[in-house]
């Protein structure tokens, strides 16, 4: 079966999630919810991302729909370290899966630690299928496997 290409309109690319500029390590300060592009439904929020604005398009065969909930490393939320319920999203889910996978506890939780997570997130998302995800006026198009370059010492 032929995956659907989801094509949105007046999007704008503010920001790349990794300091050489190229995909790669992303850079935690900035870069929490995968690695890839940033992009933002409307140029104010791309201009928040810091960096460059430009008009884009963006063109996923399957995204992650998780507008309408937190980004929740983002926001540092207290779910992050909570046990997986049945009720939670796959959104929640999986940055739950990749806390325990990149070995991320409270304790540890600071900027070197969300780069792990960050990237572990963006491998079990992929793992799962989806290409980037969207997250209310903004979204992330991951970058492809092959073209990122692993975090060392990261356990993904």
């Amino acid at each position: 079966m032929a995956k659907k290409h989801m094509s949105l309109c007046k999007i704008y690319r503010g920001w790349h999630s990794s300091p050489t500029g190229k995909f790669g390590i992303s850079s935690s300060y900035k870069s929490t919810e995968g690695v890839g592009y940033y992009l933002a439904f409307d140029k104010g929020t791309a201009e928040s991302f810091g960096g460059k604005v430009r008009p884009a398009e963006l063109i996923l065969c399957n995204p992650l729909d998780a507008r309408g909930e937190l980004p929740y490393i983002l926001h540092e939320s207290d779910e992050l370290f909570e046990p997986t319920k049945k009720t939670d999203s796959v959104w929640l889910s999986s940055i739950k899966e990749a806390v325990k996978r990149s070995g991320t506890t409270e304790t540890n939780f600071g900027i070197e630690q969300i780069e792990c997570l960050n990237q572990t997130l963006t491998d079990i998302l992929q793992e799962k299928g989806y290409d980037g995800i969207l997250i209310d006026d903004w979204g992330v198009e991951f970058a492809r496997p092959r073209e990122r370059v692993k975090l060392e010492g990261c356990k993904t």
